[in-house]
């Protein structure tokens, strides 16, 4: 089983992680959703940018305490990492940056960091942002 990096403000939110009795935590709105089926049923690594975009999400919503709550129960789930930035990773993000750049196809600084930690680690990147088609060698669901 191929572990995964979640994206979350690339495109998808969390959905109910707890079973289906909670409306999705609203990091963003109209994105679609992950159950917890989706999540948990695999390792599960979450990127430090990602995790940060998350947190300023709940930041600016109504619901901040409850979906604090929420968030802070997911990541300590079996299974459910925090990773963080290391320099292969640095060195990486150095090469795609470069290569989408020549490629006249740059992404956004804190996503390209999150493909550079999903190759560096040869994790599958859960996402419905299209521009990471373009980054190479990404695999993406």
């Amino acid at each position: 089983m191929t572990p995964a990096l979640l994206a979350p403000l690339a495109g998808c939110s969390f959905g109910s992680v707890s079973g289906g009795d909670e409306p999705p935590l609203g990091v963003q709105k109209h994105a679609p959703t992950l159950t917890g089926t989706e999540l948990l049923g695999r390792p599960t690594d979450i990127s430090v940018i990602a995790l940060g975009e998350i947190r300023s999400g709940i930041l600016r919503g109504r619901r901040a305490a409850k979906n604090q709550t929420r968030l802070k129960w997911f990541l300590s789930q079996d299974g459910v990492f925090t990773m963080g930035i290391d320099a292969p990773v640095s060195h990486r993000y150095a090469e795609l940056h470069h290569a989408l750049r020549r490629l006249g196809q740059p992404i956004p600084a804190n996503d390209l960091w999150i493909a550079a930690m999903a190759i560096e680690h040869a994790l599958v990147l859960y996402t419905r942002d299209t521009h990471f088609a373009h980054v190479p060698r990404l695999a993406c669901v």
